[in-house]
């Protein structure tokens, strides 16, 4: 579903999962909340200030913290940070995963 890389997979793990998690820490529970709600991403196509400002969004925003905290993780350890980027960047696309879409935020 989701292909990212962090430093401290815990940590990051838990800022997807964390109730009080912002739209820019659980970067994966907003992408799903907003491809799950019509509400969340007619807001969505404003802002993301104020997507989270939406009571409807809201919603749909902690149900996906909540889902995320019940997925299972699999994780590969690499090293060396250019591999790992390009890595991130060809497993996302290898394996079609809806939520990766490489926009900044």
């Amino acid at each position: 579903m989701y292909v990212g890389q962090t430093r401290n997979l815990r940590q990051r793990i838990a800022n997807h999962c964390r109730p009080s998690g912002s739209d820019n820490h659980a970067t994966f529970a907003f992408l799903l909340a907003r491809s799950e709600s019509s509400a969340a991403r007619d807001e969505v196509a404003r802002t993301r200030k104020l997507a989270s400002q939406d009571p409807a969004f809201a919603e749909a925003f902690t149900n996906a913290k909540t889902r995320v905290a019940a997925m299972e993780v699999k994780f590969v350890r690499c090293d060396d940070p250019e591999l790992r980027t390009v890595s991130e960047v060809f497993v996302a696309v290898q394996l079609r995963t809806p939520h990766n879409d490489f926009e900044t935020h």
